[in-house]
């Protein structure tokens, strides 16, 4: 709304006679009233700028002031959180209090006395190395016996004339030699080798298993230099 105020411009006075107190005429009349209605809007339209202008007094200190009041709710919600940190601080302590004295006071009747200190055994309680030794020989002459036994039971062949004549019970009149060919020859020296091979890996194989899942050789070797020196 624009500062200027609305007034009302005052009319020339006419020159002539003075005004009655009391005029008759219904034109003058009829003037003087929407000359007064005029005035009474003039002052009430004065009246809602001033009201008007006083609001938006207040509107603009309002959005003046709402940087400042928003770095006063950030620090007042900043201060809160912080203290409801240290009260939830302070509870856990509590807490943790009580519970610490209720366990001590349950504990008040319990006492413990050492009475004889625990010491580090001597020699390891396991694994026995001597009897798995043992087991394992047993075990494998057992094996070894017990397959040739099966072996030899699911055999039915005949290998000599002597067994021949007992199951028959007719004398052998003649009998033929094997014939030992070059190839036999050298099957036979493949199945040597062969073996020695398997035998010489067996060996290879528990002594790595021996020396790294059982003893040292180094030490087996010390302990077996002791013996034998005692012996001597």
């Amino acid at each position: 709304m624009p500062d200027s105020d609305y007034e009302l411009e005052k009319l020339p006075e006419a020159a002539g006679p003075p005004p009655v107190s009391q005029p008759e005429n219904p034109a003058y009349i009829n003037l003087l009233t929407s000359i007064q209605a005029a005035a009474n809007d003039i002052a009430a339209l004065k009246k809602q700028r001033a009201e008007l202008q006083a609001k938006l007094r207040v509107y603009r200190d309002r959005l003046e002031r709402a940087p400042q009041v928003e770095q006063e709710y950030l620090a007042l919600t900043r201060d809160y959180q912080n203290a409801h940190a240290k009260h939830q601080e302070v509870m856990n302590k509590i807490l943790e209090a009580r519970i610490a004295e209720g366990m001590e006071e349950a504990q008040k009747a319990e006492r413990f006395t050492l009475i004889d200190p625990a010491v580090y055994p001597e020699r390891p309680v396991s694994p026995n190395r001597l009897l798995i030794l043992l087991a394992g020989l047993v075990l494998g002459m057992g094996g070894g016996l017990g397959l040739v036994a099966l072996r030899e039971h699911l055999d039915h062949t005949i290998k000599s004339a002597e067994e021949l004549a007992w199951l028959t019970g007719l004398p052998v009149l003649g009998r033929i030699s094997r014939i030992i060919t070059p190839e036999d020859r050298a099957r036979e020296a493949r199945r040597r080798r062969l073996a020695w091979t398997v035998a010489g890996l067996s060996v290879a194989v528990g002594l790595v298993v021996f020396h790294f899942f059982i003893m040292d050789l180094w030490i087996v070797t010390a302990k077996l230099g002791r013996w034998l020196g005692r012996l001597t």
